[in-house]
This record gives C-alpha cells, sequence and structure tokens, in this order.
C-alpha cells in the first residue's frame, strides 16, 4: 500500500496470502525475533520462523522458540 513501516535491525522475506489481503514477514529488533502482520508486531521470542498462509488465507503459522520452549504459534485472521 506505500506505507512505510517501522524499522528493523533484520527483516526476512515478505510472505502475502494467497488472496494477496494480508501480509507478514520476519523481524529483528533489539535482539528479540518476531512476525509483523499488517503492520502489527507480534509477540517477541529468542528465535523465530519463517510465517507460512494457510491456502485461505485464514491462518498464519509459524515455529518459535523462547528459552528452551519451542511453539507452533497460528494466527487467525478474518
Amino acid at each position: 500500500d506505500g506505507q512505510e513501516q517501522e524499522k528493523y535491525d533484520r527483516v526476512g522475506f515478505p510472505v502475502y496470502s494467497e488472496d494477496g489481503k494480508h501480509l507478514a514477514y520476519k523481524a529483528r529488533k533489539e535482539g528479540k525475533e518476531f512476525i509483523v502482520v499488517d503492520g502489527q508486531e507480534q509477540e517477541k521470542y529468542d528465535w523465530v520462523g519463517s510465517p507460512v498462509w494457510s491456502e485461505d488465507g485464514k491462518h498464519l503459522a509459524y515455529k518459535a522458540r523462547k528459552g528452551r520452549k519451542i511453539f507452533l504459534k497460528v494466527i487467525e485472521k478474518k
């Protein structure tokens, strides 16, 4: 949409939902990693994997690690 977003120390490749309505990417700032979805930062972790959209574009999934715990995070979009 041409809008400038937050500046980060590092960003991953942008991943669009199948319908093109949503954008997600991995970012790093101040030693923490997180996923940015439609311009909104998600929870911060020690490490996150690359985001993957479901075929219908309603769910975004990614792996995350905080300390010794590993999670599979799923975000539902409307």
